[in-house]
């Protein structure tokens, strides 16, 4: 990856910025967060370049313009999904309650404790974006067979999308989705 950054940037310090954005993104972060200092030099070297449109500058980090742009349209998504009226919600948690008595194989409603997975399926429910996240083995793959279940129950044309951060991951959710 070095040659083609000699290749197309000349300025060192730009050059050794857009490699940190790069080695950041190939683990999965979109943004490098630096001190003021180096900060401040970027942008006064950014501003010579033909690189100051291709890297996004925060008071706290940089990332490559492009990460920035793909966070934009994942938020626009986000605000679109989640703007609800109080209606809808109510009406939701009504259809929820009774799957659930329908379904009372899936869902233990007589524990005294919280039961977080539960939780995370009712939210999931209410709410028409959700992420549901948690350590290896805190039920997450069995949440989501349960909310995927109950979510067709209601509508056998459904379509829905699931993601995960890597292809490994991905593939042992739909294992795990396909034993359930």
């Amino acid at each position: 990856m070095s040659f083609l950054l000699d290749y197309f940037i000349e300025e060192p310090n730009i050059k050794k910025y857009v490699s940190k954005a790069l080695e950041a993104s190939f683990e999965g972060h979109s943004a490098v967060v630096v001190d003021e200092a180096d900060l401040t030099k970027l942008k006064e070297e950014l501003k010579k370049t033909e690189w100051k449109d291709a890297i996004h500058l925060n008071e706290i980090f940089f990332q490559l313009q492009k990460f920035r742009y793909y966070e934009q349209v994942i938020e626009q998504f986000v605000k679109k999904r989640i703007d609800l009226s109080v209606d809808t919600i109510i009406l939701n948690a009504s259809i929820f309650s009774g799957l659930i008595k329908r379904n009372s194989v899936l869902f233990n409603t007589n524990k005294s404790e919280m039961d977080f997975q539960d939780l995370a399926i009712f939210s999931s429910f209410l709410y028409p974006f959700s992420i549901i996240s948690g350590g290896p083995g805190t039920g997450k793959t069995s949440s989501v067979a349960k909310l995927i279940y109950l979510l067709i129950s209601q509508n056998h044309g459904l379509k829905i999308t699931l993601t995960a951060q890597t292809g490994k991951a991905a593939a042992r959710l739909k294992e795990s989705l396909d034993e359930s």
